[in-house]
């Protein structure tokens, strides 16, 4: 056996062994020491054993190493059901330990996957279309300098012509339109007039249906012949939501009518659920792209610009690239079919190139839109990182108290990989119950919290039905839980698995544990992971606090009039009608103004708030450039409207009743126009009497997408009076320039009524429901008080102030819980020297100062780097930020504070604490 013993091939397979799984190595071991001892004796048998059959079967021998390498998985999976049964074991015996590590991580997980959900239907599910991958957005490349433009008409129909690498191509043209639905019966009719409303239509080529793969639950799509001829063809498709909530599901929809700015449209089909086209916000239905007119309010006969003009490009065009055409060859094909229009064409075509986008999702990112939406992740990723430092300092601590138990693991040969992935597994699955849980909060706040906040909009339940944005889980969202999981259980564990796998095993096996924790150098990463929760939550408390203080100036904001008591009204009875509907908008005039209950009625082109006031360009005398024309809002207005506003000239007078009706060019500016028009003028008075050059019409047409190599030839108006800034466009435009031009009384386009009531506008509302119901029941007619326009403006700000004070607090709880509990552990950690300190004599006063020093070291750092990543977060914000400065000392000065009587509570608490310990008790603490 002695003899045996020595042989090399033999020590070799102990040796190699040792690799093998603990519980598969005896087998293992002497089925190969059989093999080789086998034969060794054949080989003695047939007298062969020499020193080339030894080498051989030192070589034979080699090869057990590498059937130990196969059994190496073996190993580890045993090893891993090892460390998973013992971390189980572990963590159940430390409940409350478990259950609060599981929760936070859970709370920064389930919110980081909600807005990973969000982003996820937004921009990265593919559009709910056939063959999407072969569907592009066609973007237009203006030319350096000029601004950002969209598509003609005359545009369209040559790309159609002249492409060879797609099917087809059409064009998209989105409006709104007050809405009243008419049964088919003779006889029968009904006007929903203020349930809906406005409804957002979609003017479509005929091809629409056919281009995107889609199917109908009712009807038909358009037919060719129902785009050839401009407003002969009054037919509409019904979306699946819109058929469903307005018209009840009724299956005998086919061949009713529904109203739109007054015209009757023939209801002809009805898309299918899953086709909502290409906006989360479905339109209500869509219109043969010939009826634009009708939604427009042109006057008939006055549709042959925008099909002939290239300057009028309010189109979006979209195409289906063919089989086997990659998206780079139809681009260089676009692109070249650009630059020959643009040789064609060349005092009309704006456009430098074109580039194709695949159609992925519904939203497109670009610069500022990514900045924007940039502030949610960065916020909840924020939370995510205030939650993993929290656990890592329990972790921290749970790691103290198991000093002994590791370093007697160490001491008999673990070894100290051995002990990082224990800990590392324990860790890791408490993070992956915390992202299980994480999941069911995501799945809460998609399902319950987002539609609470949807119902926040000052808007009809037809809106919310309209938002289609499927936030169903994928395996994108499972994946990126599952990343999240794995990610915050390694940067939560491994920091302190590292430095408890490193003690000094002698003063640990005394039970030295003050020294234990000082030797590992627990103390500074300890502290620096409460600074850093402390400077995050300071940052989002910063963009909450700004947030919260641009709300409360939005809603005290001044619009430089009242709007309480006034509201807007708009009646029309169709294209087809122009001058029924002019003397119909004549009657309700004078009746309005006849009521006792009414101050001042005025009309206007666009009403004040709504956001639909136009931009258009403005020149002085002497210029030519029109690239560098000054844009300024517009609108038209009757003579009454200042006093309707209640406004009071600054300088000058307002246009007459008698100029308005006379077309007079004459103007009313605003005194930011005027400041913006002439600088040089130190007073407003200054530009009475001055000339300037309106560029009206389509706006969309014109003013986005000016011909620059065109003269300036603009009608001429007078500068007559200068008004008060007020706030009637958007509220990011406050104190935008303004011009006001005479309305005339028979212009079309003057189709809303701004009335100003005595008393309650609600009763007004009624009134004026029953005096257009007694002066024309086919009329269309929708009305909203003022205020709502405004509220509608600033409730997309309420919900953000709303989401960043939640997470603010959150991480306000977060931290001041960490540091609590840091505080806490410091103190059990000192339990020994306080009770000298005590025995010493020393007076509660200064136990407490010993431990407030410490929390105020941390809270003051915290503090500090938090300010600094709050001026960051500050330039963000600037981009939604109305009427506050994103620097706003109140607000840094505040949450600041804030968060110090926080973080000083959770500091004083612990110390309050370590000044009650009887000196007895701790000088036998170990």
């Amino acid at each position: 056996m002695r003899n045996e013993a020595r042989k090399l091939h033999l020590w070799l397979i102990r040796f190699i062994g040792l690799i093998v799984p603990r519980r598969l190595r005896a087998d293992w071991r002497q089925e190969w020491e059989a093999e080789l001892r086998y034969r060794e004796i054949l080989l003695a048998e047939w007298d062969k054993l020499n020193w080339r059959t030894k080498l051989d079967l030192l070589r034979r021998s080699l090869g057990a190493f590498l059937d130990a390498l196969l059994l190496q998985p073996r190993r580890w999976e045993d090893e891993m059901i090892q460390d998973l049964r013992y971390g189980i074991r572990t963590l159940l015996k430390q409940p409350g330990f478990s259950a609060v590590v599981m929760l936070t991580l859970a709370l920064g997980i389930g919110v980081n996957t909600a807005v990973f959900t969000v982003f996820n239907a937004l921009v990265l599910k593919p559009l709910p279309l056939k063959d999407v991958d072969t569907i592009v957005e066609v973007e237009a490349v203006p030319q350096p300098g000029k601004r950002a433009t969209r598509f003609s008409y005359a545009d369209y129909q040559d790309y159609v012509a002249r492409s060879q690498t797609m099917v087809g191509m059409t064009l998209i043209n989105e409006m709104s339109a007050t809405l009243g639905i008419e049964q088919a019966q003779a006889g029968e009719s009904q006007t929903q007039r203020e349930e809906f409303g406005y409804v957002k239509c979609q003017l479509v080529g005929a091809n629409y249906f056919s281009l995107f793969g889609a199917k109908m639950t009712l009807g038909r799509g358009f037919s060719p012949e129902e785009e050839r001829t401009p407003g002969t063809h009054p037919v509409a498709v019904l979306s699946h939501y819109f058929w469903e909530h307005a018209f009840k599901s009724n299956p005998q929809i086919i061949g009713q009518t529904v109203k739109l700015a007054g015209q009757s449209f023939v209801i002809v089909g009805v898309a299918a659920k899953e086709f909502i086209g290409t906006a989360p916000n479905r339109p209500a239905c869509w219109l043969p792209l010939m009826m634009r007119d009708v939604l427009d309010g042109a006057v008939p006969g006055q549709t042959a610009r925008w099909l002939t003009d290239r300057n009028a490009s309010s189109f979006d065009l979209w195409g289906r690239m063919k089989p086997g055409v990659t998206q780079a060859q139809a681009q260089a094909e676009l692109k070249t079919l650009t630059e020959q229009l643009a040789r064609e064409y060349p005092g009309e075509n704006r456009h430098a190139t074109v580039k194709l986008n695949r159609a992925p999702g519904f939203v497109a990112i670009d610069n500022e839109v990514g900045q924007i939406l940039l502030i949610l992740p960065l916020s909840v990723g924020l939370v995510l990182l205030i939650a993993c430092a929290n656990v890592a300092n329990l972790m921290l601590a749970r790691a103290a108290k198991r000093q002994k138990e590791i370093s007697t693991r160490l001491a008999l040969g673990a070894t100290r990989w051995r002990i990082v992935r224990q800990l590392l597994t324990e860790s890791l699955l408490v993070a992956m119950v915390g992202g299980l849980f994480g999941l069911l909060l995501t799945w809460w706040s998609l399902n319950v919290l987002f539609p609470v906040l949807l119902a926040q909009f000052p808007t009809s339940s037809l809106f919310l039905a309209s938002v289609a944005i499927d936030l169903k889980p994928d395996y994108r969202v499972f994946g990126f839980a599952l990343l999240m999981a794995l990610l915050t259980g390694i940067a939560t564990g491994l920091a302190p698995a590292l430095q408890a796998s490193r003690p000094n095993l002698t003063m640990a096996l005394k039970g030295e544990g003050s020294a234990f924790g000082e030797q590992m150098s627990q103390s500074r990463l300890r502290n620096g992971l409460i600074v850093a929760q402390l400077a995050l939550s300071l940052t989002l408390l910063v963009s909450a606090g700004l947030l919260v203080r641009n709300l409360q100036k939005l809603q005290t904001i001044d619009t430089g009039f009242e709007t309480t008591r006034l509201f807007t009204a708009e009646v029309d009875l169709g294209f087809a009608r122009p001058q029924q509907t002019e003397t119909l908008r004549q009657q309700l005039e004078m009746r309005l103004r006849a009521l006792p209950e009414v101050q001042t009625v005025s009309r206007v082109s666009r009403a004040p708030l709504s956001g639909q006031i136009p931009r258009t360009a403005v020149a002085l005398s002497g210029q030519t450039d029109r690239a560098s024309l000054p844009n300024l809002h517009y609108d038209f207005v009757s003579a009454s409207h200042l006093e309707t506003l209640g406004l009071r000239l600054l300088n000058g007078r307002n246009f007459t009743e008698q100029e308005a009706n006379a077309d007079a060019r004459v103007a009313v500016l605003s005194a930011a126009a005027v400041r913006k028009l002439w600088p040089q003028f130190r007073d407003l008075s200054q530009a009475l009497g001055q000339s300037v050059g309106v560029e009206e019409g389509d706006l969309q047409a014109q003013v986005s997408t000016p011909n620059s190599s065109a003269p300036v030839n603009f009608p001429i108006y007078q500068v007559i009076g200068v008004m008060p800034d007020t706030l009637t466009g958007l509220v990011i435009q406050r104190n935008s320039p303004l011009i006001y031009l005479p309305l005339n009384s028979a212009n079309p386009s003057g189709g809303h009524f701004l009335v100003r009531t005595r008393g309650n506008a609600n009763r007004v509302m009624a009134l004026t429901r029953t005096e257009i119901t007694t002066l024309n029941p086919e009329a269309t007619l929708a009305m909203k008080p003022t205020a709502e326009w405004l509220e509608l403006q600033t409730t997309p700000f309420h919900i953000a102030a709303n989401i960043a004070l939640a997470l603010g607090l959150a991480a306000l709880v977060l931290a001041s819980l960490g540091l609590y509990g840091v505080m806490a552990f410091v103190v059990a950690q000192r339990t020994r020297e306080v009770g000298i300190r005590v025995a010493l004599g020393a007076e509660p006063r200064g136990i407490l100062a010993l431990f407030f020093k410490q929390g105020m070291r941390l809270i003051g750092v915290g503090i500090i780097l938090g300010l600094l990543g709050g001026i960051g977060v500050a330039q963000l914000l600037r981009l939604i930020l109305v009427d506050i400065s994103p620097f706003d000392p109140l607000t840094f000065i505040g949450v600041s504070l804030c968060l110090m009587a926080v973080a000083l509570l959770a500091t004083y608490l612990p110390a309050r604490r370590a000044t009650k310990v009887d000196p007895m008790i701790a000088l036998r603490h170990d």
